[in-house]
């Protein structure tokens, strides 16, 4: 502050100084005061403010000086006449003597108008006379009056806008008309945060921001698949390539040892009712995928959380990418914490497309496409697969006989079928077009949108998932700018077809041929029988999904500054499967029935938060208050009915044909309620402090814990703005220092935990229906607790053409809700309780958006770079519970332990495992861990070109991770199954010391006995990392001189590719995939497109 203080003294005397520091010269006799005053304007360069009556009152001049100061010159010229002046920066303002002295003098009013390039008023921007401090904030015609005079500097801000800066030139004007451009400096772009908009230069909060824009140059159909790479701390992970399939999503890590680490996902101010949960009931084909490494430590039966081997649907396939205008993701405390216990994981905002005032324009996006799978495993050959198979009869001392080897005795030993070709070989098309009418004045403006998609698969048949969209948008504003309304209506519909099931990539390369002469499923002859994979195309998985979320925002403005506000929402999510496994995909040798199943979920969620904010400013000093409470109501109900025994396919889908029926249903209920708060404070643009509170209340806790609060603080120093930094950094155009802490919660447990509950047992008791329990009564447990800490330092350079962004933070989470383990003799599994284990994600985050050509040739290039390091911190009592085993202090909670490997003994032909405790056997208890899941770093670039016309963008994501490999689809080389390629490395003879894998194996033996434990070892895990071509677009836009007489305001070509290079050091399948032998890995997209406006 001493510093500050001085620096400030010296900058005003420098100022001072100035007008000493001008000299004049005045040689005059009995002339004119108006003469003289137009001399010294000349040789000034300042500028005389008066009214022309009083010179007619002045008196004759007569001086003779030279090279004196201003205020010297001045002195003499006003001693002896009926004016006295005031010098202003370089305006000199004169008044009358006789006019009764004030301390100072007022400056004239001058009208100022604010208005954006399209001429329309922008209300509320900030409007700042420099020379005197003076500030003002236009109205809702963009008029502001501030006191100024010719030379004074006036400084105009708006949220989005490029901020204007000016000189008032002579001459009066009764209004003065100041355009604002769109910020062009991504400091000034708006970012959605929680119950309203700020901008990057005023945020005390870590956000991460997509637009449109960057959304429109990937052909994706999941507005979450648009996400990878492109925001720091955000990891999604793909699970598969089917239309539909889900996608994982993490923001800064897993905070909770078995519960959900979904963030929280609102759209247009309402909370999306499934959030990122599967929607399907059924297995698919489109659902069977590879879980994300961060979720699932182990593909066997243990699994972590929510997240089991069938990756599940997306709910968000039904979410347009075309109708969304922003997605923010808020990361830290300050940004999260005002949504209490469901911002723990971190908050998702997706914010839909809206009207705009002026002309009705129309706009219409059509692109079509073809997509393959990225990558293929390479699999053996029939003479490879051959020699195997004889190789694991032969190890095992084991003739060849019809029973166990009719691939060898009765399946053609030349025949070749390349099953993965044949099966996911094939090529998916994707059409998707969107229409939107939008327009409006200043009171009113509307939107009207609709879009349709069709992809199909790249297996065989022509399953395909399709989606219908619609959207509305209006709003006004009354006469007298008070009230206020806006309505936003979403709706969309999909049916997604997949087959039931397809295995078969892995079949023997020489298995028959899947149709026979007749073109009928082929089940190979008899007594050597196979799974035709066809047969699966037979089994239908259907399933209709309809989506519709609304949003009502009313507000009135109750006097200046304070506007009380509502936001009523609604959201519902109907889903209808039906699964068909008809009697002609089961093989006719054996005596089996079809089976038909039908289900339906509806899903409803009613969201109801008024508000109330307060505006104020004074000076240099803005402050604004919010208060509010949110209350929301979530019912779910689901039925699900199973006929069985059919022997017609025509009768298949009518449940009172079947010879059997199973049915059961659910209702589930959750109720939350909660008031929040949040104060905003900003002193002369520099020191920044945002204060956030809620209190929450869930009910999926027990009475008297129902309720807990959170909060957070964030701050931020603009210290570029300080004089005296700011003349010492020269080379930087803005600096900023922010930080926060904070206190979030989570309540993702599932509903009625903990409540003891009941539910109907297979048998009965003296023939009448009986319960039995199924859980515990525990009303002890309490929430969870996730403390965030973030510092982060922005800088920009160049006129902020390079802007970039440092951020460390540290998120602890304790109070760890987990199932804990019950002994078999309770007759239950475990019973969620609390536990002290501590789990701590940290990690640094790196950003960087930079300009650097801006001529006839355009570069923009922005990357991001994520290194993230999850541990459990600490966890006591941790060596008497159920979870020693599976937990290590000090590592992270995403461990893997596994046998390590030695190598193959050279004279069994067996892997050797390091025998850790040297006990003489291998068992659990040598298992050691040998990495995790999480990933080391991950990231994205994206470069974008422009000449004229055309356009070409490139992105590329990059991850560095540790997992499965491909090796753990193949541990029983030997069996009737093909393998990969690379396993002809394996042990033959005795000697071979550099085989790299064991011997063929089939049949019981230590090899057979040694393979069960490969897919908990070394061999089974790998580097998956991989830098991949994410998305390019090449685009030409038509000159808009042709295109105008037409009325056409613009046209584009365009050619776009999706995942279209992928690098890794995992040669064998895709990265995103390497294990995935049932589900499709992700695919390569090619489309081409027109967009047009009118």
């Amino acid at each position: 502050m001493k510093l500050t203080t001085l620096m400030l003294l010296v900058t005003c005397c420098m100022a001072s100084a100035r007008s000493f520091s001008q000299k004049v010269s005045l040689q005059v006799q009995e002339v004119s005061l108006k003469a003289v005053i137009a001399d010294i304007k000349k040789q000034t360069g300042y500028t005389f403010f008066y009214n022309e009556e009083w010179l007619e009152k002045g008196n004759a001049v007569t001086l003779n000086l030279r090279n004196a100061d201003l205020h010297t010159v001045l002195d003499e010229v006003f001693k002896n006449q009926p004016l006295r002046y005031r010098l202003i920066n370089k305006t000199i303002v004169l008044a009358l003597k006789s006019e009764p002295a004030q301390a100072t003098v007022p400056l004239p009013p001058v009208k100022v108008r604010v208005m954006d390039a399209t001429g329309k008023p922008l209300a509320g921007a900030s409007v700042l006379n420099r020379s005197t401090r003076k500030t003002g904030i236009t109205d809702a015609e963009g008029m502001c009056t501030v006191e100024a005079v010719a030379g004074d500097v006036i400084e105009v801000s708006f949220i989005g806008y490029a901020t204007q800066v000016v000189t008032l030139p002579e001459g009066r004007m009764n209004t003065w008309d100041i355009l604002l451009k769109q910020a062009n400096s991504k400091l000034d772009e708006v970012q959605v945060i929680a119950y309203g908009t700020t901008i990057r230069r005023f945020s005390t909060g870590s956000i991460g921001t997509l637009k449109a824009a960057d959304i429109e140059k990937q052909p994706v159909g999941n507005p979450l698949a648009a996400l990878q790479g492109r925001i720091a701390g955000l990891n999604i992970s793909a699970t598969g390539g089917a239309p539909g399939a889900a996608i994982k999503v993490q923001v800064r890590g897993k905070n909770s040892l078995t519960n959900g680490s979904d963030p929280l996902f609102i759209i247009d101010g309402v909370p999306f009712a499934p959030g990122n949960e599967n929607i399907n009931q059924h297995f698919s084909l489109a659902s069977t995928g590879t879980p994300s490494n961060f979720a699932t430590v182990s593909p066997s039966s243990v699994t972590r959380g929510n997240t089991t081997l069938t990756a599940g649907l997306s709910p968000f396939q039904i979410i347009n990418p075309a109708d969304i205008e922003s997605i923010e993701v808020l990361r830290d405390a300050d940004a999260t914490a005002i949504y209490g216990s469901r911002g723990a994981n971190g908050v998702i905002l997706i914010t839909t497309r809206k009207g705009a005032p002026g002309k009705t324009v129309f706009n219409a996006q059509v692109y079509t496409g073809a997509s393959k799978v990225t990558r293929l495993w390479k699999m053996m050959n029939t003479q490879e697969y051959v020699k195997m198979r004889r190789e694991a009869f032969s190890n095992a001392n084991r003739p060849l006989t019809p029973a166990d080897a009719y691939d060898l005795l009765i399946w053609d030993t030349t025949a070749y079928t390349d099953w993965q070709r044949l099966l996911i070989g094939g090529t998916a098309h994707t059409t998707d077009a969107n229409a939107r009418l939008s327009g409006g004045n200043e009171r009113t403006q509307f939107m009207l949108g609709a879009g349709f998609r069709r992809e199909t698969n790249v297996f065989p048949g022509e399953h395909a998932n399709v989606r219908g969209s619609l959207q509305t948008y209006i709003s006004n504003t009354s006469r007298n700018e008070r009230f206020q309304t806006q309505l936003r209506i979403n709706y969309g519909a999909t049916r997604n077809e997949s087959a039931g099931s397809m295995p078969g990539i892995d079949l023997p390369p020489n298995a028959p041929s899947p149709y026979d002469a007749g073109g009928k499923l082929n089940w190979g002859p008899e007594g050597a029988r196979f799974a035709n994979p066809m047969a699966g195309l037979l089994k239908q998985a259907n399933m209709d999904m309809e989506n519709m979320l609304a949003n009502l925002q009313l507000s009135y403005k109750l006097a200046k500054g304070l506007v009380l506000k509502t936001s009523l929402g609604h959201n519902s999510i109907h889903t209808k499967e039906n699964n068909i496994i008809p009697v002609a995909s089961l093989d006719p040798l054996n005596t089996q029935t079809g089976s038909f199943s039908l289900s339906n979920s509806r899903l409803k969620s009613w969201l109801a938060e008024p508000q109330l904010e307060y505006a104020f400013r004074y000076r240099d000093m803005k402050m604004t208050a919010l208060a509010g409470g949110t209350w929301q109501y979530n019912n779910r109900t689901s039925s699900s009915v199973t006929g069985r025994g059919y022997t017609d396919d025509a009768f298949i889908s009518m449940l009172n044909a079947a010879d059997g029926l199973s049915a059961s249903n659910s209702y589930v209920r959750y109720k939350y309620a909660a008031a929040f708060g949040r104060f905003t404070w900003r002193w002369h643009d520099r020191y920044l402090l945002n204060l956030s509170g809620r209190r929450d209340g869930s009910s999926r806790f027990g009475d008297g814990r129902k309720f807990s609060n959170f909060g957070a603080v964030g701050m931020g120093w603009i210290f570029y703005q300080e004089p005296a930094l700011k003349h010492a950094l020269r080379f930087l155009s803005f600096g900023k220092l922010r930080g926060s802490y904070g206190i979030t919660g989570s309540d993702q447990i599932g509903d009625y935990m903990y409540l003891n509950t009941w539910s109907p047992a297979a048998a009965k008791a003296d023939g009448l229906p009986a319960l039995m329990p199924d859980a515990l009564f525990n009303d002890a447990f309490n929430w969870e607790r996730n403390r965030k800490l973030e510092g982060s330092l922005e800088l920009g350079f160049w006129n902020d053409r390079v802007l970039t962004t440092v951020s460390y933070y540290r998120n602890r989470s304790n109070n760890q809700l987990v199932q804990y383990k019950l002994p078999a003799q309770t007759g239950f599994a475990g019973v969620i309780r609390n536990f002290p284990a501590l789990i701590q994600n940290s990690g640094w985050e790196f950003e960087i958006n930079a300009r650097p050509l801006e001529r006839a040739f355009t570069w923009n290039t922005a990357a991001n770079l994520s290194l993230p390091r999850n541990i459990l911190k600490s966890f006591p009592g941790i060596e008497s519970s159920s979870y020693n085993n599976i937990y290590v202090v000090g590592q992270s909670i995403n461990l893997i332990r596994a046998y390590v490997v030695e190598g193959v003994n050279p004279q069994t032909g067996v892997y050797t495992l390091k025998d850790v405790n040297r006990d003489g056997t291998a068992n659990l208890l040598d298992q050691q861990v040998i990495g995790h899941t999480d990933p080391a770093f991950f990231g994205g670039w994206s470069n974008s070109f422009a000449y004229k016309g055309v356009e070409l963008d490139v992105f590329l994501e990059f991850k560095k991770i540790f997992g499965y490999n491909q090796y753990y689809a193949s541990a029983y080389a030997g069996d009737m199954q093909n393998r990969l390629a690379s396993l002809t490395d394996r042990w033959q003879q005795p000697g071979d010391a550099d085989a790299k894998f064991q011997q063929a194996t089939a049949f019981s033996s230590p090899a057979f006995t040694m393979a069960s434990r490969i897919r908990s070892s070394d061999i089974a895990y790998g580097n998956n990392s991989y830098m991949r071509l994410k998305s390019l677009m090449l685009s030409y836009n038509l000159p808009a001189d042709r295109l105008k007489p037409a009325g056409i305001k613009a046209c584009r070509i365009y050619f776009q590719g999706y995942n279209l290079f992928t690098w890794s050091s995992n040669r064998e399948g895709d990265p995103e995939a390497p294990i995935s032998t049932l589900g499709i890995p992700p695919l390569r997209t090619v489309t081409a497109g027109l967009n047009i406006t009118i």
